[in-house]
């Protein structure tokens, strides 16, 4: 056989194994990512639930309705652009359901909204987005933080906000309201059936509760080991991207 098909066959033979390596590699880092957001899930069912309490921390647990908690909004500000109107920022259920964290850099949605909407619908450091309607129930009060004021934004009509009277822990906001005992409660007391469902401000106020540390330092100190958690999990997440990009390229050559 001629020189040239012998290289070519030693190519085939080494681009085969080279797949074969960044397949193993890819399942390793997605079994790895599996387990550790499994760690996370049992870490969290325990510590925001008060089943294990952190050393050092003795404080009382408390359950109240949303509404004891803090102001409960909704009837945002829409899609639309209108000419009479002040351009701002719009922080909608896409941002809310695919992020725990939001910041300004994050918000891409211009619209329109009235001087009254501007106060009404602010965003400020701290406040809590959650989502009100889904076409599933389980769908239905995902939550997320905002992690600085916005001033030149303000919450869609689709999307309810918790602004608290207490002077939580800023990270604690983002993972309080991820417990299943919250998810089960938001999914069970939504109204609707088939297409969709809705959690009205009433229900939001009145009927759902949480279950927390009185104590800003045992606020802090858990959300921190979540938060850390999640780093790692991100760090991992990033590498099998990576990985995948690189096998797509080796499989494109």
């Amino acid at each position: 056989r001629s020189a040239p098909y012998t290289e070519c066959l030693k190519f085939g033979v080494l681009a085969t194994d080279a797949l074969a390596s960044a397949d193993a590699l890819i399942e390793k880092l997605e079994k790895l990512i599996e387990k550790k957001k499994n760690i996370k899930q049992g870490a969290m069912q325990e510590l925001l639930t008060g089943k294990r309490r952190l050393p050092g921390f003795s404080g009382k647990w408390v359950r109240k309705t949303l509404g004891k908690l803090g102001d409960v909004t909704g009837s945002g500000v829409d899609k639309k652009i209108r000419p009479d109107e002040v351009p701002v920022r719009l922080v909608n259920f896409l941002d809310v359901f695919h992020k725990s964290f939001i910041y300004s850099k994050d918000l891409h949605h211009q619209v329109t909204a009235r001087p009254d909407q501007l106060l009404r619908c602010s965003v400020k450091k701290g406040d809590i987005f959650f989502t009100p309607s889904s076409e599933m129930p389980f769908d239905i009060g995902i939550s997320a933080i905002a992690m600085e004021d916005i001033p030149d934004a303000v919450h869609s009509y689709h999307v309810d906000r918790l602004r608290l009277f207490e002077d939580w822990d800023l990270l604690f906001r983002a993972y309080i309201f991820q417990t299943k005992d919250f998810s089960n409660q938001t999914a069970t007391q939504c109204e609707g059936s088939g297409k969709r469902y809705v959690l009205n401000l009433t229900t939001f106020r009145e009927r759902l509760t949480v279950y927390y540390p009185t104590d800003n330092k045992e606020q802090a100190a858990i959300a921190r080991i979540l938060f850390d958690m999640d780093a790692e999990i991100e760090k991992l997440e990033a590498q099998l991207a990576k990985y995948q990009n690189i096998k797509q390229g080796m499989m494109q050559t």
